[in-house]
């Protein structure tokens, strides 16, 4: 994971260009975040997906 996005792996058949939701924990919060990005790169099910939002608003961001 970078600022930009995440290189991730899911079971899905997911579209180069598709939108996603993204959903992690950040190891200095206890509370997940949620991110939206796109689908950039894809390898069987190995997937780039590019932030749609920049670092700041990504840590400002949590689940209630």
């Amino acid at each position: 994971m970078s600022a930009g996005g995440i290189c991730l792996f899911a079971l899905a058949n997911l579209a180069v260009g598709a939108q996603i939701d993204v959903e992690f924990m950040d190891s200095d919060c206890r509370k997940p975040a949620r991110v939206s990005g796109i689908v950039r790169n894809r390898l069987v099910y190995l997937y780039g997906v590019e932030f749609l939002v920049d670092a700041q608003e990504i840590a400002n961001r949590s689940l209630d």
